[in-house]
């Protein structure tokens, strides 16, 4: 019994080491994308003084829709009305489509 019980705890330890690294393993993923997304945008002059957790919320925002339908330029048409150059806008848009969601739209 105690062999038997060995066995099903070091089963449960490698389980969940494995989960450990797939998560470990999708939070890089995301950290991944936010650094590529945060190098496309940040230097861009409409940008300037807004803090990069603010900056990745608009580009999830931006991701979420183009999930629903919107298009690249609908998108950009609306950053253009705020205020944002349209180089600027064109590339938040563009970095948002290709480092959150690069199969939507």
């Amino acid at each position: 019994m105690i062999v038997g019980a060995s066995a099903a705890l070091a089963g449960i330890s490698t389980a969940a080491i494995d989960a450990g690294r797939i998560e470990a393993s999708a939070a890089s993923a995301v950290a991944t994308g936010d650094r590529a997304f945060l190098a496309a945008v940040s230097g861009r002059p409409s940008f300037s003084g807004v803090a990069g957790g603010d900056l990745i919320a608009l580009g999830h925002t931006v991701c979420d829709a183009l999930k629903k339908g919107a298009s690249r330029s609908d998108l950009v048409s609306a950053g253009i009305s705020n205020g944002f150059l349209a180089r600027d806008a064109r590339a938040l848009v563009d970095a948002a489509h290709a480092s959150y969601c690069p199969t939507a739209g």
